[in-house]
């Protein structure tokens, strides 16, 4: 049920992006997604190597001009690891950079 609910929610949030960042007076119907998922997260507790290189991939991201919106799908901490106030910020405050609607 769980999965059901989630599948409606990310559906839905693509629904409204799409309308947000068009509309019917768009003449190109082009509509190109980043996915994005399990990132950024480490392998093990301290591992950083993904958190340190999320801003270079999201500079790739906004430097991609045939995208028309960035969708994270989840999840952000492995298994390995603590849910901090601190790196749950360190997230959002590198999310902020991309230029694309997120959803």
């Amino acid at each position: 049920m769980l999965k059901k609910i989630s599948a409606c929610a990310t559906a839905s949030a693509l629904v409204l992006a799409l309308s947000a960042c068009g509309g019917s007076d768009v003449t190109d119907p082009t509509f190109n997604v980043a996915v994005i998922g399990d990132s950024p997260y480490g392998i093990a507790y301290g591992d950083t190597t993904q958190y340190n290189a999320n801003p270079a991939f999201i500079s790739a991201v906004n430097a991609d001009t045939s995208l028309s919106l960035a969708l994270h799908v989840g999840d952000i901490h492995s298994g390995k690891e603590y849910c901090t106030e601190t790196y749950n910020l360190g997230v959002f405050n590198q999310w902020k950079s991309f230029k694309l609607p997120l959803v």
